[in-house]
């Protein structure tokens, strides 16, 4: 996502939430507002972090909306259109638009890109549900970003098959391996994981 001060300040507003000022503070367990396959708005545990580094320096966009909100994520972070489906953020364009949580927390609504920005920031974080689609910002942002899982894939068909892995794998893995596992991911990707132990943890249940 965008500069992790943007990205928690959402978290930060939401009533349920309970975390620490510091934008890495967000950890597996913790409470996100994310968005079903309905596209019902609903809170959701952080299943594991695809990212969680303050250091870390890319190009991100700024996708600035008609009713004053904005959304700030990396060029290759997915984002769901209501026009387009799901693009990269670096292919959003004025006039597309995004879904945003509306005036009543529990619904969404529709609001246009009205400016595109792009800017160099520091930190990079990305926190996994078992929706795969989560609100930053009051903005319906996509978990997953180009690459995560290695190969070329265009965006739809990317977001859709992150999804499928995510229901099945978020609802066998032991919870104790993801835990076990979080910071190696946060902060090295999914390469960093080590499969035999996968497999092992997976066996044994636990």
């Amino acid at each position: 996502y965008g500069d992790h001060r943007d990205l928690h300040k959402e978290y930060r507003r939401q009533r349920q939430m309970c975390i620490r000022d510091s934008a890495d503070a967000l950890r597996p367990g913790d409470a996100v507002l994310a968005v079903d396959a309905a596209g019902v708005p609903a809170y959701a545990p952080v299943e594991l972090r695809a990212h969680a580094d303050a250091g870390a320096e890319a190009t991100f966009v700024r996708l600035e909306l008609a009713g004053g909100r904005a959304l700030t994520l990396t060029r290759g972070h997915y984002v769901p259109t209501a026009n387009r489906g799901v693009v990269e953020a670096g292919a959003v364009e004025a006039g597309d638009e995004l879904s945003i949580l509306a005036a009543d927390g529990a619904t969404l609504a529709r609001d246009a890109v009205v400016a595109v920005v792009a800017a160099r920031h520091a930190g990079l974080f990305a926190p996994l549900t078992k929706r795969g689609r989560v609100v930053v910002d009051g903005v319906v942002a996509s978990e997953y970003s180009r690459g995560m899982l290695g190969g070329a894939r265009n965006a739809p068909d990317a977001q859709a098959l992150y999804e499928a892995v995510a229901r099945v794998a978020f609802a066998v893995v032991p919870t104790s391996w993801l835990r076990a596992s979080d910071a190696a991911v946060a902060k090295g990707g999914f390469a960093a994981l080590d499969v035999r132990a996968f497999f092992a943890r997976l066996l044994l249940g636990k």
